[in-house]
């Protein structure tokens, strides 16, 4: 089961003020999503591969082009007990130019509920239960 986390504010707290501290919480991998929705120039690579083309600024939570030197490729180990994770990241692995969470789990039109049930529609992963 995935990991949910809950989201609390006071009703009475300024919309703008919520987009702010959204803003601010920006992750580089909805950066990640974000640049592929807005440019087309990265979507070939895989999300591993994408730093060693772009950097991810931190301050402006977005990712630009890199004038330096590459960077070295990493993909952190996720146990296959934590299945929702696990089968998330076989996306990135496999699949250039996400846009969304979304957008991983629509297959030929047809939006999946979780990533176990996309990864063996796509054929990623084999049902051990045939």
């Amino acid at each position: 089961m995935p990991n949910k986390q809950t989201v609390t504010f006071n009703s009475k707290t300024d919309t703008a003020e919520l987009r702010q501290r959204a803003e601010k919480s920006r992750s580089n991998l909805i950066a990640f999503f974000d640049y592929n929705r807005d440019y087309a120039n990265g979507r070939h690579l895989l999300y591993h591969e994408f730093p060693a083309h772009y950097v991810y600024n931190k301050k402006k939570k977005a990712w630009t082009s890199r004038k330096k030197d590459r960077a070295v490729d990493r993909i952190y180990h996720i146990n296959p007990g934590v299945e929702e994770r696990f089968f998330l990241r076989i996306f990135f692995i496999t699949m250039s130019g996400p846009t969304s969470f979304k957008y991983l789990r629509i297959v030929d039109g047809v939006l999946y509920g979780i990533f176990k049930e996309t990864c063996l529609t796509r054929g990623l992963i084999t049902d051990n239960n045939e």
